[in-house]
């Protein structure tokens, strides 16, 4: 079993702010849905805990339109609502999960 709520955020850190779709998720979420990262990691057990660092996985399409398909972008912090995140993947190309989701 696994969980998520939609919602808006605000992207920032290597080009302007941009307002983006996606989801907050359990760790599990994606392990659930049976589809890996096809860069990176997925979400860990321990990104789920209280006072985690801030983590997040992109969409292939966010990834290719922001960041030019580079892969050096795992790894890199970017900010989600003024916070700071460390990219951890990029999803599949095809792959858009909520359906209107952009991250």
């Amino acid at each position: 079993m696994a969980g998520y709520s939609e919602a808006p955020f605000s992207l920032s850190g290597d080009g302007e702010p941009e307002r983006v779709g996606g989801a907050i998720a359990s760790h599990d979420l994606f392990a659930v849905l049976g589809v890996p990262p096809m860069l990176g990691r997925s979400f860990a057990p321990e990104d789920d805990r209280v006072g985690a660092p801030g983590v997040v996985l992109l969409s292939h399409e966010l990834w290719q339109r922001r960041y030019g398909g580079d892969s050096s972008v795992v790894g890199r912090s970017v900010r989600i609502n003024g916070e700071p995140h460390t990219v951890i993947g990029v999803m599949p190309p095809r792959f858009k999960f909520p359906e209107f989701s952009d991250l």
